[in-house]
C-alpha cells in the first residue's frame, strides 16, 4: 500500500465534455478511468519534482489542429504572471477514451488471451481482421461524431461492437494498463523537467526526450503491475493465484501485453495520418514507433529478469520469452511489422539518439533510468551486431 501524500494548496481537475453524462455508466466509464490513470502516477511522481499547483486533464473538442478522433495525447504548461509554471494540462482528444476501450474490445480480448494467441499463431491474418474490425467501428464513430456529436458517436461505437457492461468488464484491464502507459508518457515529460529547463528545440533533443518519456513510463508500468504485486493471501484469492510467483508471472505477461497493444495502436495512429496505411514510421521529432517499442520491451524484460528471475524460475521466465516470441511471429506473419520497421532498431541516427538519451539521463539525474545507463550505451554495439546479422541473412 502506498503511503499517503498530503498536498496542501494543490488541486487536480478534470474537464469533461458534458454530453458524456447523458450516456450510461459503462459508456462514460473510460473517461473517468483515463483521468484517474493520469493522476495516480502524477501525484506521487511529480511530488518530488515538478508538481504544479494545478494539474488538469482535459478532453479536447475537435479542431483542425487536433481532430476529436485522433489517437494521440499531449501536455501543455501554463505560466503564471511571475513566469513559473502553475498549471499543467494533460490533453486528450475527446473520443480517445472511447476509442481505447473499443480497441481493447477488438484487439485486447482476442490477441492477449491464451486461446486468441494460439488461433492467431495458426492464422496471423486473424489479427489483421481484428484490426480491420476496429477500423470499421472507429469509422462509424467518426461519421456519427461529425454529423451528430460526441454522445451519439460513443453510442454508435458501442452498438457497432455490441459492447455492454459485461464486455466492458472483460476489457477494462487492457484499457486500464494501455491508458496508463499512454497518459504517463505525457506525465513523464513533466517529471523529467522538460518544461522547466531550456534544452533548445532541435530534432535530436526532441527525439531523445520522447525516448526518455517512453522509458520512464515503462519503468512506472513495471513498478505498478509487477514490482509492487502484493504478496498477500487476500490478493491471490481475489485474482485466483496459487502463489506469489504465479501472480508476478501473470502481471509480467500483462505488462508485456500492454506494450504490444501500444505498438499496434501506434500503427493505427500512423494509419490515421497517412490515409489508412498502417505503419510505424517516425516523424521529424519522433523516432520510429517500432524502434521505440523494441527499446521499451528490452527495458521491461531486463527489469523482470533482474528482479524476479529467481522467484519465477527458468521455466516460467522462458515461458514469458516464448509467448513474446509468439506475439512477434504473429505481428510479422500478418505483415504488420515490415522490414522497414525492423530496420529502425539498427538505424544509425536513432541509435545515436539513444546515446544522447544516456547523456541526458546522467546530466538530468533521472533516477528511474540511471540504473540503465550502461544498457542504453550498449545499444550502439548491439545494433552493429544485429545489423551484421541482417546483412548476412540477405547475402
Amino acid at each position: 500500500m502506498r503511503p499517503p501524500i498530503n498536498l496542501y494548496g494543490f488541486t487536480s481537475e478534470v474537464i469533461y465534455p458534458s454530453s458524456i453524462f447523458s450516456l450510461e455508466r459503462h459508456e462514460n466509464l473510460p473517461y473517468e478511468r483515463f483521468a484517474y490513470n493520469v493522476f495516480r502516477e502524477a501525484i506521487s511522481a511529480l511530488d518530488k519534482n515538478t508538481l504544479p499547483l494545478k494539474l488538469a486533464v482535459e478532453f479536447l473538442s475537435s479542431s483542425e489542429a487536433c481532430p476529436g478522433w485522433e489517437v494521440n495525447c499531449s501536455v501543455r504548461a501554463e505560466k503564471s504572471s511571475s513566469g513559473n509554471f502553475d498549471r499543467i494540462v494533460i490533453q486528450s482528444p475527446e473520443l480517445l477514451p472511447t476509442l481505447l476501450l473499443m480497441f481493447s474490445v477488438c484487439i485486447g480480448r482476442h490477441l492477449f488471451s491464451e486461446e486468441g494467441r494460439v488461433l492467431c499463431l495458426k492464422d496471423p491474418n486473424l489479427l489483421t481482421a481484428h484490426i480491420q474490425r476496429f477500423f470499421d467501428s472507429a469509422s462509424s464513430v467518426v461519421r456519427a461524431y461529425r454529423t451528430q456529436g460526441l454522445a451519439s458517436a460513443i453510442r454508435t461505437g458501442y452498438e457497432f461492437l455490441g459492447i455492454n457492461f459485461s464486455i466492458v468488464d472483460k476489457s477494462i484491464d487492457c484499457f486500464d494498463s494501455l491508458s496508463y502507459l499512454i497518459a504517463n508518457h505525457e506525465v513523464a515529460h513533466i517529471h523529467v523537467g522538460q518544461f522547466s529547463v531550456g534544452f533548445g528545440n532541435s530534432k535530436e533533443v526532441s527525439k531523445a526526450f520522447e525516448i526518455i518519456a517512453d522509458l520512464v513510463a515503462s519503468e512506472w508500468l513495471f513498478r505498478r503491475y509487477i514490482y509492487f504485486t502484493p504478496d498477500t493471501e487476500a490478493y491471490r484469492l481475489n485474482r485466483h493465484f496459487s502463489s506469489h510467483a504465479e501472480a508476478v508471472w501473470s502481471n509480467a505477461k500483462w505488462a508485456i501485453d500492454t506494450q504490444l497493444a501500444l505498438l499496434i495502436l501506434m500503427g493505427v495512429s500512423g494509419a490515421q495520418a497517412s490515409g489508412g496505411r498502417f505503419h510505424f514510421d517516425g516523424g521529424m521529432r519522433h523516432p520510429g514507433s517500432f524502434g521505440r517499442y523494441w527499446l521499451q520491451q528490452a527495458w521491461l524484460f531486463a527489469a523482470i529478469d533482474g528482479y524476479f528471475r529467481k522467484l519465477l524460475g527458468d521455466e516460467a521466465y522462458q515461458r514469458l520469452m516464448t509467448i513474446w516470441k509468439e506475439y512477434f511471429d504473429i505481428l510479422c506473419g500478418s505483415g504488420l511489422v515490415s522490414r522497414r520497421a525492423l530496420l529502425q532498431v539498427v538505424d544509425d541516427e536513432d541509435v545515436q539518439i539513444i546515446s544522447r538519451v544516456a547523456d541526458l539521463v546522467e546530466s538530468r539525474k533521472i533516477e528511474e533510468l540511471r540504473p540503465g545507463v550502461e544498457f542504453l550505451r550498449s545499444r550502439q554495439k548491439d545494433a552493429e551486431a544485429m545489423r551484421s546479422r541482417m546483412l548476412s541473412i540477405e547475402d
